[in-house]
């Protein structure tokens, strides 16, 4: 009787082995997918709240270092633009551009003219889906003559197109801050 070593594999350890390596490289795929998504979106985030903070902390200090409020009007909830006088004798105008591009405007007015700059960039907007999200100030005014405004205002971030629009590639931060006129 003659015994022969086999040699090779089976038929059914090269399909069992195959189906292993394809069920390890789609989890592995998968892990990869959902950190490259996680890496996007914080990315997103970060630039919203980069871009907030910056236009926050404008405010904040040109309403802090601010001479008065413009024009002398009883303080109310809700106002949807302010306007200061500086130290310089020159105004600086806040309001949300709805009419086209959706950012924050500080409108400069001096003896040169007129400036208006935007606070916000292209890709990161105002979120004009609900009118309480918007820019809004509060003004208040306590005894002594301090007045108090506290800025209001939710940035989003969103994919140019919508039709190619993912989850990840949106974010959308809510901001708030109080400062007081000092009345220098």
């Amino acid at each position: 009787m003659s015994t022969t070593k086999q040699r090779g594999f089976t038929i059914m350890e090269l399909l069992v082995g195959g189906a292993v390596f394809v069920v390890i490289t789609i989890l592995v795929n998968n892990i990869l997918l959902n950190l490259l998504r996680g890496t996007v979106k914080q990315d997103v985030i970060r630039n919203v709240k980069q871009n907030g903070d910056f236009a926050m902390e404008v405010m904040m200090n040109k309403i802090r270092s601010a001479r008065r409020l413009d024009p002398a009007v009883n303080c109310i909830a809700n106002l949807n633009q302010l306007t200061i006088t500086n130290n310089d004798g020159s105004t600086s105008r806040f309001y949300y551009d709805a009419a086209t591009t959706q950012k924050i405007v500080d409108e400069i007015t001096n003896v040169l003219g007129v400036t208006a700059r935007y606070l916000t960039t292209d890709v990161t907007t105002i979120d004009s889906t609900q009118p309480a999200e918007r820019l809004t100030f509060d003004c208040v005014a306590l005894p002594g003559g301090e007045t108090k405004i506290t800025v209001h205002f939710t940035l989003r971030q969103r994919n140019a197109n919508p039709a190619t629009a993912r989850s990840e590639e949106e974010a959308l931060v809510r901001f708030e801050n109080m400062a007081a006129i000092r009345n220098y």
